[in-house]
């Protein structure tokens, strides 16, 4: 299971050694993420324009979308807003969802958690994080053009309103995808996080359809 730029591992490692894996589930599945992100783009303005949210706006407007241009200060503002409109489904936060996930996580000290929060919240930890290699990877990646078939079922488990790895651009890979058994499953009321917003639903799919026909 891969879930957001973990798709893309995941998906690579399962095409690389298929006889390791009884099936592939991609969750906030990615596509081509050129087209993704205009989607985010178009959208983060547009509920940024509802929202009379002018600082948003002229950011936004000032950099002019978010593909095939430098992965800068700017560029990852801007991409933060659309973790602030399109992240979630709309009857859902952030900090419900995973707040009491890292208050009462074992593995990690109260001095951990905190700096997890601070560290999170400062623009310099991406820009000096070996992450932003990875995003700007992510950036040129368009499986449509690359995966096309896998050895494996597959699973797609996608939020109808995930506007971070588009609902839509992750249905036309899916289409385009071969594999012995495939099967997209919608959950209507999550965004890009489906396994935390409806996590009876993805339960009952991951024990009692997917591990249960992968052991079969």
């Amino acid at each position: 299971l891969g879930h957001s730029w973990g798709s893309l591992l995941a998906i690579s490692t399962v095409d690389k050694y298929p006889d390791d894996y009884y099936a592939y589930v991609g969750v906030g599945q990615i596509g081509d993420v050129a087209k993704s992100e205009n989607l985010a783009y178009e959208f983060v303005l547009k509920k940024s324009r509802e929202n009379e949210d002018n600082e948003a706006i002229a950011l936004l407007e000032k950099i002019g979308g978010f593909a095939n241009r430098p992965l800068d200060r700017d560029l990852l503002k801007a991409r933060a807003i659309v973790t602030r409109y399109g992240a979630l489904y709309k009857d859902n936060s952030l900090v419900d969802i995973f707040g009491g996930s890292l208050l009462f996580c074992e593995e990690l000290t109260m001095n951990e958690k905190l700096k997890f929060i601070t560290d999170n919240a400062k623009m310099e930890t991406m820009l000096n994080s070996p992450n932003l290699n990875l995003l700007g990877e992510i950036f040129k990646t368009d499986l449509t053009r690359g995966i096309l078939k896998l050895e494996v079922p597959v699973y797609i488990l996608q939020g109808e309103h995930d506007y971070l790895t588009n609902y839509t651009v992750a249905k036309e890979f899916f289409d385009l995808l071969e594999a012995p058994k495939k099967e997209f499953i919608t959950f209507q009321r999550s965004g890009h996080f489906p396994a935390f917003e409806e996590p009876g639903k993805f339960n009952d799919l991951m024990i009692n359809e997917v591990r249960r026909e992968s052991i079969e």
